[in-house]
């Protein structure tokens, strides 16, 4: 279950099929909940501090806004029925569908998978 077609789908431009662990950095964790932890993350390279052209209109990380908030989502306790798979999709795509221009709602950059965590990078 490395890359799941449901994920992908909610996502969709905001999937980045690259790995998590070469595009972010985990600074430091802020909480955690039942089945995922969120951090505070930023990029790793300098270069890459800013999207040029990333996804739809408004939703790329400003100059000078290099942390991020990463939601890290188990993907065990999805298999487990902790919480599934459908309800991870159905928030990315609230995030998608409503998030985009609501003040006092996060923005989703990004979502990346690997073989344990879907990630969630949103505006911090």
């Amino acid at each position: 279950m490395h890359s799941s077609p449901l994920i992908k789908r909610a996502a969709g431009e905001r999937y980045h099929p690259e790995s998590f662990k070469q595009r972010w950095e985990i600074v430091k964790k802020l909480g955690e909940g039942g089945f995922s932890k969120v951090t505070i993350g930023k990029r790793r390279s300098e270069e890459d501090s800013v999207y040029s052209g990333f996804g739809p209109k408004g939703t790329s990380v400003e100059q000078g806004e290099n942390e991020v908030a990463i939601k890290c989502i188990s993907k065990e306790d999805m298999r487990n029925g902790s919480e599934s798979e459908e309800l991870v999709a159905r928030e990315i795509q609230t995030f998608v569908t409503v998030g985009d221009g609501f003040p006092y709602i996060a923005q989703l950059y990004e979502v990346c998978e690997d073989e344990k965590f879907v990630y969630l990078v949103m505006e911090l």
